[in-house]
């Protein structure tokens, strides 16, 4: 079967922040399927819109009769970064694809605070256990962290300062810094609101470094 998925990555610039080959795949297809952020993104198009159903399992269930279509898959960032990608490839040959990426959430918010993203370690805590968090956080260690809701960045940041007398931590938007300032923990603030978000894959992100002892004193 020929190509009928492209998978596009996108961010908070929107359409207007896409590649040209990009926005003349969502020009000419025939399913746009996204979150409705996404969604509300784009300009009038030909193609019919769907949402992404809840729960996001059900996802094969809607992808499989367009198969053949001519259809495009918005998701944030970059899409093979903790992103729908990984879930599609399970139940669609990569021949039938093509995925076309944007910045993906952790190269915005390493950029924001200027770490080297070979220097961090990336995780998700979205779907998962915040306790995941633990056997990452060690001296010195730079982690960029996407997480699910504001409950888990406050369980991010209380861990951070349970295993040292000081930390730093890097905060992406206005409601993780808050997050991490209740907790008690010594922060930078990442200007920015828009950065270390995945909505597509359920809400907000954050962006934790931890220095044990030897804290960033800033």
């Amino acid at each position: 079967m020929t190509k009928w998925l492209s998978i596009i990555g996108m961010g908070e610039d929107g359409f207007e922040g896409l590649s040209a080959r990009a926005q003349l795949a969502l020009q000419n297809a025939d399913v746009i399927v996204g979150s409705e952020r996404l969604l509300g993104f784009l300009p009038a198009l030909k193609g019919e819109r769907l949402e992404w159903p809840q729960p996001f399992s059900a996802v094969v269930d809607q992808m499989k009769p367009l198969r053949g279509r001519n259809t495009v898959i918005l998701a944030t960032g970059d899409p093979m970064n903790y992103g729908v990608a990984r879930k599609l490839l399970e139940f669609i040959p990569f021949t039938e694809m093509t995925i076309t990426p944007h910045l993906s959430a952790c190269s915005h918010a390493a950029a924001r605070v200027g770490w080297s993203l070979p220097d961090c370690d990336t995780l998700t805590l979205h779907g998962r256990d915040a306790a995941n968090i633990e056997t990452f956080i060690q001296p010195g260690a730079k982690l960029i962290v996407l997480t699910a809701d504001a409950s888990t960045i406050t369980e991010v940041a209380r861990r951070l300062v349970a295993r040292a007398s000081t930390c730093t931590t890097a905060v992406a938007g206005e409601r993780v810094c808050r997050a991490a300032r209740h907790q008690g923990c010594r922060h930078r603030h990442a200007t920015g609101g828009a950065v270390g978000r995945k909505p597509a894959e359920g809400g907000a992100g954050a962006l934790a470094g931890h220095r044990a002892a030897t804290a960033d004193p800033r």
